[in-house]
């Protein structure tokens, strides 16, 4: 969560807004109980703002504004909140909601009443609004976004930033464990922060967290279930992967679904880079993000066969684990595994074969090391 503020002129006015609504939520209602500590319902005068038609928010707008206007005998702050329709700009510019915002404004842009406060908390407000930025000039603002990682990041910027976060909560993560947590939660700033807090209290020993205790502490859902099945055959690891096959197919994962999901794509990146890396002599990256850079020096001949993200550049990180894995299997090996996970896909939908003993059998096929190689 990225947060700035900014002084303004008026400092009994708190505007709350930003792209992480559960960090708007939890702020505002810091806020709050900072300033009223007792919590008195007297001292705070809540006006839920997330209603769903124009008639129930004008509502609200009216009822902010008449309490502000409203002379107290004591300190109270009036709490618009979760405005979540200042993220929509046909909503704010309606006949209706328009005159009730420019007279919000001019109420609090004439100053409050000796003792009121005025918080407003907005997630998701669109700041390009007019009646937005002038929202913005008449307080303190407090931007609570999610991580921005840009068009040009990449998969290991966000392991990156997931192993900051943890650092937060005294938890060192290595590269593997930070994406098997990356897989099972995403960018998501408040599930990390629940999954961080969880890790701290259940391992007293928050140092170098392995990626096993985040796969037994974490819930998986099925893009993890998927990456985990994924690492544990670049890792050669039958066990893990007969294991992981049998946790997703009891949570009734489709058996085909996981071949074309995770064991096919996994083998055809393997298959991939271990015959550019013969071809061109490559060396195996240190790190996934790497081989990228790696790639971009071939002839484009070399590489327009690779897969690609939906903006048309190379999915280079897969590409990059499969890299760091490829000595663990022989060329041979991986053109037999390819073939056999082509033989599986037609088990699987021509035969009335045990789905699960496809799958198994193609793991131990596969991953087990071959005499010949």
């Amino acid at each position: 969560m990225q947060q700035t503020k900014k002084q303004k002129k008026n400092s009994n006015v708190f505007i709350i807004i930003g792209s992480d609504t559960s960090a708007v939520r939890e702020k505002a209602s810091e806020l709050v109980n900072g300033l009223n500590p007792n919590n008195d319902p007297l001292k705070v005068e809540t006006i839920t703002a997330d209603r769903e038609t124009i008639d129930e928010i004008c509502q609200s707008l009216q009822s902010a504004i008449g309490s502000l206007l409203t002379i107290s005998f004591w300190e109270r702050m009036v709490w618009l909140k979760n405005a979540e329709f200042l993220s929509d700009s046909v909503v704010v510019k309606s006949p209706a909601i328009s005159p009730l915002l420019e007279k919000l404004i001019s109420v609090l842009r004439a100053g409050l009443p000796a003792g009121c406060k005025f918080l407003l908390s907005a997630p998701g407000a669109d700041k390009r609004l007019a009646e937005v930025k002038e929202l913005l000039n008449l307080g303190e603002v407090i931007e609570c976004n999610k991580p921005n990682f840009g068009w040009e990041a990449s998969e290991d910027d966000i392991i990156q930033w997931i192993i900051q976060e943890a650092d937060k909560f005294g938890i060192q993560l290595d590269d593997e464990a930070a994406e098997t947590l990356y897989a099972r939660i995403g960018t998501d700033p408040a599930q990390l922060k629940i999954e961080l807090e969880k890790l701290s209290l259940c391992d007293k020993d928050k140092q170098n967290l392995t990626a096993e205790v985040i796969r037994q502490v974490v819930p998986p859902s099925r893009q993890s279930g998927i990456f985990d099945l994924s690492n544990a055959i670049l890792k050669r690891d039958l066990s893990l992967a007969l294991s992981i096959t049998d946790q997703l197919l009891s949570q009734k994962e489709s058996p085909l679904g996981l071949l074309l999901a995770a064991i096919t794509p996994t083998f055809r990146n393997l298959l991939l880079v271990k015959s550019l890396m013969i071809k061109h002599r490559l060396p195996p990256p240190q790190k996934a993000f790497f081989f990228s850079k790696t790639l971009e020096k071939l002839p484009s001949e070399e590489i327009d066969h690779l897969p690609r993200k939906k903006d048309g550049t190379l999915n280079a990180y897969p590409l990059g684990l499969a890299a760091i894995a490829a000595e663990k299997y022989s060329l041979n090996e991986l053109k037999s595994a390819y073939l056999q996970c082509r033989n599986a896909n037609l088990k699987l939908l021509t035969t009335g074969q045990n789905p699960e003993m496809v799958l198994t059998n193609l793991l131990a096929q596969t991953i087990t090391p071959s005499q010949k190689s």
